[in-house]
């Protein structure tokens, strides 16, 4: 993979910012060499992620469980996901199941490792995050802010229900529906991202975020 120059780092809530824009070839996937970060696949609200980056994940693992289901219907073979108490999901991590805490743990730290390196790195950084629903996105910039300093980010916030209803100083919203209901709760299946109208939300998704991601650069005038 060629140098980089900027960094797209998922903030969530969930994996939709990670898994278009990775998708749309605007963020680089796992084979080519793009590192994985704690907020890519897992579910958080705004009020945790803020939390989490704001106290370097202290305590981050102290409430994991393991919640079990009668039936899962993400994988039938499986009986449960790893949750904490705070609502947090790892519904992609599949295979950790009731025995495998510790491997489970290990991986996330991982990603922990990645956003920690990421965040001092002077690059410039792109944070996507993804809203179901109206949070304290103002709280989420002061600390993304605050842990920055003086090297360049921006936040740009996908709302695709319509949720966001003011406007927040140097953060960019986005405002862009999804193509149905049905679209919504199955965007991630093939059959529907691979529809003309879930290529043309994609296209879209990704299409925008760039323009967001060229105005930083010009308005910032940063050297790339």
């Amino acid at each position: 993979m060629e140098e980089k120059k900027y960094e797209i780092v998922s903030l969530g809530c969930y994996c939709i910012s990670r898994t278009v824009l990775t998708r749309q070839h605007l963020k680089p996937s796992k084979a080519q060499g793009e590192l994985s970060c704690p907020f890519d696949l897992v579910v958080h609200s705004v009020k945790r992620i803020t939390y989490y980056i704001n106290n370097d994940f202290e305590g981050y693992f102290d409430d994991l469980f393991f919640k079990k289901y009668k039936k899962f219907w993400f994988d039938f073979r499986k009986k449960g996901i790893w949750s904490k108490t705070d609502n947090t999901g790892f519904f992609h991590d599949k295979d950790c199941t009731i025995n495998d805490k510790e491997k489970l743990i290990q991986r996330i730290s991982n990603r922990i490792d990645n956003f920690r390196k990421i965040m001092k790195n002077e690059r410039p950084i792109i944070f996507v995050q993804a809203l179901k629903k109206e949070e304290d996105i103002k709280n989420l910039y002061e600390v993304l802010e605050n842990k920055r300093g003086e090297k360049p980010f921006k936040l740009v916030i996908l709302d695709f229900n319509n949720v966001v209803e003011r406007e927040y100083k140097n953060v960019s919203v986005l405002k862009i529906p999804f193509p149905s209901e049905k679209y919504e709760k199955y965007w991630d299946r093939k059959k529907y991202y691979e529809s003309r109208d879930g290529k043309i939300f994609e296209e879209t998704v990704a299409q925008k975020v760039k323009s967001e991601i060229d105005k930083f650069i010009k308005d910032k005038k940063l050297m790339l």
